[in-house]
């Protein structure tokens, strides 16, 4: 069970920052002005991320303590439809009876807590994530390095 989160507040993706540090070009890292996002909060945007073949995904950024952040890759969407989001999007239909601060997969079953850890349904990893460095308002991803998620529960 985890801790009751107060105050949790849904950021909405908006303006990615690039900043140029890889070779050839390439973005390695990426700056989000991410406000002032309080403990609790996630904020989602959609990345291209080099560690996972230049596709796009969703990362949500994550503020778990004052000053740390995460950078959790969400699933990505399913064939029928389905993507993975926070239990705390505004509209978001929750699978679950009660709240609870975490994400869920809403086609495959699988439940993540705010720190990506898998919680519940099938999932074998917790949720994948990118290292992640806040600088007041700004954090900054590399998104050259996949840092895998804990081992999960294989129940299918």
């Amino acid at each position: 069970m985890l801790p009751a989160l107060t105050g949790v507040v849904f950021f909405s993706a908006f303006a990615v920052a690039l900043e140029q540090t890889g070779a050839a070009g390439q973005a390695s890292a990426v700056t989000v002005n991410v406000g002032a996002l309080p403990v609790g909060s996630v904020k989602t945007v959609t990345l291209t991320i080099h560690a996972l073949g230049d596709a796009r995904w969703h990362v949500f950024i994550t503020a778990n303590a004052p000053g740390h952040v995460l950078a959790l890759i969400g699933r990505p969407q399913s064939a029928s439809g389905c993507e993975m989001s926070w239990s705390h999007t505004p509209g978001y239909p929750s699978m679950r009876q009660r709240s609870f601060d975490g994400f869920e997969d809403p086609c495959g079953g699988a439940v993540f807590r705010f720190d990506g850890a898998c919680l519940d349904g099938p999932c074998w990893r917790g949720l994948d994530r990118l290292r992640a460095t806040r600088n007041a308002n700004r954090v900054t991803i590399n998104v050259d390095t996949l840092i895998p998620g804990a081992p999960g529960n294989a129940r299918l």
